[in-house]
């Protein structure tokens, strides 16, 4: 499914239930389909912290405050 908030959902059930592997591949997924989405792309940030991918992890955070900026500016 391509629905994005069902599958940050489900990355955040995988996240909570300390299951880093299949949170991330269910927040990959839904940052792919959710680029603009704040929430979608810090908890994809978390799960790769969590999973040990600390390098790729603070990319992703770098690009979650990226998307918190521009919806600022926006408004």
């Amino acid at each position: 499914p391509d629905h994005g908030p069902a599958l940050r959902t489900r990355g955040q059930f995988a996240l909570a239930g300390t299951a880093p592997a299949e949170a991330e591949r269910w927040l990959s997924r839904a940052a792919e389909v959710l680029p603009n989405d704040y929430q979608t792309q810090f908890l994809y940030s978390q799960a790769l912290q969590q999973a040990g991918k600390t390098v790729e992890a603070d990319a992703q955070l770098k690009r979650a405050n990226e998307v918190r900026e521009r919806a600022t500016q926006l408004t």
